[in-house]
């Protein structure tokens, strides 16, 4: 009885330590494989900024440089990745902002769409009057300026009305002589010689012509004829209606033949010349609308348009002048 105790012992011990090294060796090696299907199944998650791409840290936070909330990024992981996880990896060339954090970096969306491509210049510019609208009033006989209509600068004229009344001498002996050949011309038209009669008209014609280059207009001449005697005065005119600007004769004073009287300006337009830096008046072409704005008109904005570009630099400024034209406000 005392053998058969030590076969049964024996083996019983030998059982237990076989099921012992198999639990062992099922152990290991299903530890072994959960451990290689967790990180086949998960790739490392960072976090990266995205303004920065090149803050990445390895847990939520905000970035040191803009504050912003940094977003996941996922490395690429195993061959084996499921569907959603490459949908992410490949997702990751995206950016996706909160309206907060588009608010904070100042990023606008807009529809993608084809339109020309604009780009705004801003250049300094000078208001100048209009040279294509301005005149000078100068005497066309030497003279007395007897009387001025207009005595000061920035009085309003009109070309219909005088701007000052002359006396010359010379004007008033062409002026008898112009109505003696009227009278001349009626006496000799029924002459039975037709150059006698042709000569009549071309003393009229002759002394017409004179009382012209002195300036007199062709009606003034009509009522000179009608009156059968000279005007004393000669009203002289301004070409243009406008603005006096400079005014450089007084009451009373002698002038010569084309000496300026008056500088006239038409203010209903104004030119506006800009300068524009070199490195952008390539993009400045005539015909380009211009948005102005004046100190003096803050609250308005004004449209004009670009007329002329003038072809040469300022050494100075390095800048180029453009001629913008607008509408007087």
């Amino acid at each position: 009885m005392a053998l058969n105790k030590k076969i049964v012992f024996p083996l019983i011990a030998l059982l237990l330590i076989a099921l012992a090294g198999g639990g062992w060796y099922a152990w290991q090696h299903a530890g072994h494989d959960h451990a290689a299907e967790g990180k086949a199944g998960q790739g490392k998650v960072e976090y990266t900024c995205p303004m920065h791409p090149f803050i990445i840290k390895d847990k939520p936070g905000t970035c040191p440089i803009c504050n912003m909330e940094l977003v996941k990024k996922l490395e690429s992981g195993p061959a084996d990745q499921t569907p959603e996880q490459k949908q992410q990896a490949e997702s990751l060339g995206q950016i996706a902002l909160s309206h907060t954090q588009r608010v904070m970096a100042n990023v606008a969306t807009v529809e993608a769409g084809q339109q020309p491509l604009s780009r705004e210049i801003t250049a300094v510019g000078v208001v100048q009057f209009d040279q294509s609208r301005q005149a000078k009033v100068t005497a066309w006989i030497a003279g007395r300026i007897d009387k001025l209509n207009v005595d000061t600068v920035g009085a309003f004229v009109s070309k219909n009305r005088p701007v000052a009344l002359l006396y010359s001498p010379e004007l008033v002996a062409t002026q008898q002589e112009y109505l003696l050949a009227v009278k001349s011309r009626e006496q000799l038209k029924n002459s039975p010689l037709s150059s006698i009669s042709r000569n009549g008209e071309g003393l009229v014609v002759s002394a017409r012509q004179r009382l012209m280059l002195y300036g007199v207009k062709e009606s003034q001449i009509a009522e000179l004829e009608r009156a059968g005697k000279p005007t004393i005065r000669l009203p002289i005119y301004t070409p243009l209606s406008g603005v006096v600007i400079e005014k450089l004769v007084q009451q009373g004073q002698y002038v010569n033949v084309g000496d300026v009287l008056f500088n006239i300006a038409d203010l209903s337009r104004v030119w506006v010349e800009i300068e524009v830096y070199e490195n952008e008046f390539q993009g400045v072409k005539v015909g380009q609308p211009v948005e102005i704005r004046s100190q003096s008109f803050s609250s308005k904005t004004f449209t004009g348009k670009v007329t002329f570009i003038y072809p040469f630099l300022d050494p100075k400024t390095r800048t180029v002048k453009a001629r913008v034209e607008m509408p007087n406000p």
